[in-house]
């Protein structure tokens, strides 16, 4: 029994002494190749200044672009549904000039039961986020028509954003003013636009 017993342990031992092995190489590996993180930088024509893809294993997962210098971001994005809105605004804030929401939803950016408010042109969302030391707030927007054309009002934008987006799925496109204030992170797929986070008013 006392045999079987050692053998027993010693094949456990081994076992996990190779998924330790494999478990260290495949640690290495993702450490020399920056854990599958790149950067690509194409090309950005009018009225982009710049654009940086973030990739994870060929695969977008995030897009950084900056409008040229003299582009108001109320140029390149239709910010109608955020009329009476400011960018990280308080519900304190909303009801003083807005009045009391229109009701509370499960909001699919925040992922918790948040106030809206009703708009003609789509839904507003007021996020709030409790932090290690004290609480952040999201102004989010879900246009009613949310393709690419009613949402950016300059159609280079989408022509140059759309070819950098997965094929299925939607990711993040930060969209900042060169020089100037205004920014606003879309969730963008290949035919539509998800959300609107107004980060900054122009």
């Amino acid at each position: 029994m006392r045999k079987v017993a050692r053998q027993t342990l010693l094949s456990f031992v081994v076992v996990l002494f190779v998924l330790v092995s494999l478990a260290f190489v495949f640690l290495v590996q993702e450490v020399a190749t920056g854990g599958g993180l790149e950067t690509k930088e194409p090309t950005a024509r009018h009225p982009l200044a710049k654009m940086t893809a973030a990739q994870y294993r060929g695969k977008t997962d995030e897009v950084f672009a900056t409008l040229e210098a003299g582009v108001g971001l109320n140029d390149a994005v239709d910010l109608g549904l955020f009329e009476g809105f400011d960018s990280q605004m308080t519900l304190e804030a909303a009801k003083k000039d807005l009045g009391p929401p229109s009701g509370e939803w499960d909001d699919p950016f925040c992922r918790r039961l948040t106030p809206f408010y009703q708009r003609p042109e789509g839904r507003v969302s007021l996020c709030r986020y409790e932090l290690e030391v004290g609480h952040r707030w999201d102004t989010i927007g879900y246009p009613h028509q949310s393709d690419h054309d009613s949402v950016f009002r300059d159609e280079r934008l989408p022509q140059q954003l759309v070819p950098r987006l997965p094929v299925s799925g939607g990711v993040n496109v930060h969209l900042g003013v060169e020089g100037g204030v205004g920014a606003v992170t879309v969730k963008m797929t290949r035919e539509s636009c998800v959300w609107i986070v107004l980060s900054e008013r122009d």
